[in-house]
């Protein structure tokens, strides 16, 4: 039989999705297979009217949608391409997911959620290639005058910004020990706590952004919870420390040795967002501001000797799981058995 034709339906504004999604591309295109990219169609008339379009051809569907919003095209080849950060997922979306063909992962956490949860349909790790691009590394570990930490993310509760501004604080009572670079796509109405934490409300191009990472002198991550976590396997590439709790998708991305742990509370999630994406046992990490300030502390005090060994072992270590090369046969194997 003819390879299949690849349709990734994707309509998410987010841009880890969007990333995510054109990163499985291309491990698509690089196996041999033809891809097409759609918008995800809002209805079962649309659904069923798409399906009818491809009839005739060896199609199979690749879903990456927030969850909750799996639909899949009837009579079709349909494979979810689910991420999901908290330790449960609700009914609903259980039983969404057990109509596809199979489930495709970006991390082990990601498969764990959903087996928890009650998913029976097939999941299989597909870790893409992260190192697509060029991604200048960071070579002098000299710390700057101020220390610069940086964090890159949505202003979600569930990013742990909170926790990163007042630990910051907490670390560091004087103004000019150090500075927090928040990059954010939006600053909604928050006040800036102080001079030396400083907002940057807006999205660098993909190559500003990798430049950005090497410029500063480490990379800090209080989320709560992540399904993978593209800064940090960004920051990583462009040989920048990173500091982290060791909890969801961190736990593909970290190793020994490779990186500055930030300690947290496995705690309930706490109850914001609407009732409908709330299920009972939900988890998450925290990591409060006094970690954060622990984190901190511990990092400024650190010889560059150490920032730079640390950074090479996590590019190595996330190399060897997400780089290409490594890669490349565990896809070429999925593709076979499609």
């Amino acid at each position: 039989m003819d390879k299949p034709l690849a349709i990734i339906l994707s309509n998410t504004p987010q841009p880890s999705y969007r990333v995510v999604g054109e990163l499985i591309a291309e491990c698509l295109r690089e196996a041999g297979i033809s891809v097409l990219e759609r918008g995800v169609p809002a209805t079962s008339d649309e659904r069923a009217s798409l399906a009818k379009e491809y009839e005739e051809q060896n199609a199979v569907f690749f879903h990456n949608v927030a969850m909750g919003n799996f639909h899949i095209i009837p009579g079709m080849k349909n494979i979810a391409l689910p991420a999901y950060e908290f330790s449960r997922i609700w009914n609903s979306a259980v039983e969404q997911l057990n109509q596809y063909d199979e489930i495709w992962v970006t991390t082990r956490h990601v498969a764990e959620v959903l087996k928890n949860s009650g998913v029976t349909a097939p999941i299989v790790k597909t870790p893409p290639a992260l190192d697509r691009g060029i991604y200048p590394e960071k070579t002098d570990h000299a710390p700057r005058k101020p220390f610069r930490f940086l964090f890159v993310g949505e202003p979600h509760f569930r990013k742990g910004i909170h926790f990163l501004m007042y630990g910051f604080i907490k670390a560091f009572p004087d103004v000019g020990e150090a500075e927090l670079v928040i990059r954010s796509g939006d600053t909604p109405g928050w006040d800036v706590l102080r001079e030396d934490i400083k907002f940057a409300a807006e999205w660098l191009p993909a190559n500003d952004l990798r430049n950005l990472y090497a410029e500063n002198d480490c990379y800090i991550s209080a989320s709560l919870a992540e399904g993978l976590g593209l800064p940090i396997a960004e920051s990583i590439l462009c040989g920048l420390p990173v500091c982290a709790n060791y909890w969801g998708g961190h736990r593909d991305l970290l190793t020994d040795g490779g990186y500055f742990p930030l300690s947290f509370v496995e705690s309930p999630r706490p109850w914001t967002g609407a009732p409908q994406f709330y299920t009972p046992g939900q988890k998450c990490a925290i990591s409060d501001e006094t970690a954060v300030a622990a984190a901190m502390r511990d990092i400024v005090m650190s010889t560059p000797e150490k920032r730079r060994e640390i950074a090479k072992k996590a590019r190595e270590n996330l190399l060897k799981n997400y780089g290409a090369a490594s890669v490349r046969a565990v896809w070429a194997a999925h593709i076979a058995q499609l």
